[in-house]
């Protein structure tokens, strides 16, 4: 899997798109890149472009270990808007 981390400055959030097999530790690292970025501040508005990722692997049980790192991250996140767009399972 890789992705880019972008900050749409007219508008103030992160654009982050996402490609190829969607896999767990490289979804810790996204999440790892995205609050290292030298304008990330919690609470910042975030729009996922997963339109291009592989997401046929992902059980539940891989999307709630997922859902885990969200969680222990949560102070470094903040309560900003989050909006998910989505491809097919399998992207083409």
């Amino acid at each position: 899997m890789d992705w880019t981390v972008e900050l749409v400055a007219s508008d103030g959030y992160v654009r982050v798109t996402t490609r190829g097999k969607f896999t767990l530790p490289d979804n810790n690292r996204l999440t790892e890149d995205i609050l290292a970025q030298p304008y990330w501040q919690p609470g910042t508005a975030v729009l996922f472009d997963h339109c291009q990722l592989d997401m046929a692997g992902a059980s539940y049980s891989v999307m709630r270990e997922a859902t885990e790192i969200n969680f222990r991250n949560d102070h470094r996140m903040g309560n900003g808007k989050t909006a998910i767009v989505m491809g097919p399972k399998e992207a083409t």
